[in-house]
């Protein structure tokens, strides 16, 4: 992983470069959703009467936060992009921060149905249940058990 170190004397260098450090450094974090997978729920969405409160999805490659609202059969979410400007020096406004979040409304270019998102198990209870298919299937690996066959030879499988 790549470090910054911020501590230090002489005057530290705050330029646009340090900034595009700290972005890319964020930017890694987006693999992390790729072990659960497209369209899942990472933590938080948790259904509460008919809302389902802020959390956080993984769309299209994208961590995103999800913001809460109200849900119904056939909701949509979208992905919101709301721009920060700001004035500077000179007086002309740019946008210096753009923020996404996920939340359900309707874009007929972009969007997902909320039942197609799932809630992945945890590594550890994949790991138990794999685990114990495991044992089961041990008897039928090389060398393994023998079965009785109370049938002509012509009808083995």
């Amino acid at each position: 992983m790549n470090k910054t170190n911020f501590i230090q004397t002489g005057g530290w260098p705050l330029k646009g470069e340090r900034l595009q450090e700290m972005q890319t450094a964020y930017q890694t974090l987006n693999a992390f959703g790729a072990l659960a997978g497209n369209l899942t729920i990472i933590s938080g969405c948790e259904l509460v009467g008919s809302t389902v409160k802020n959390g956080f999805v993984y769309i299209d490659n994208e961590l995103l936060e999800f913001r809460e609202a109200v849900v119904a059969v056939d909701s949509t979410v979208i992905i919101i992009e709301e721009n920060v400007d700001r004035a500077f020096k000179n007086g002309v406004v740019k946008t210096v921060h753009t923020i996404r979040y996920a939340t359900f409304g309707t874009n007929p270019e972009e969007s997902w149905l909320w039942s197609d998102f799932i809630r992945p198990l945890e590594i550890k209870t994949l790991n138990a249940r794999i685990g114990l298919i495991e044992k089961k299937l041990a008897i039928f690996q090389q060398g393994g058990v023998v079965f009785a066959w109370f049938k002509p030879l012509n009808q083995i499988p």
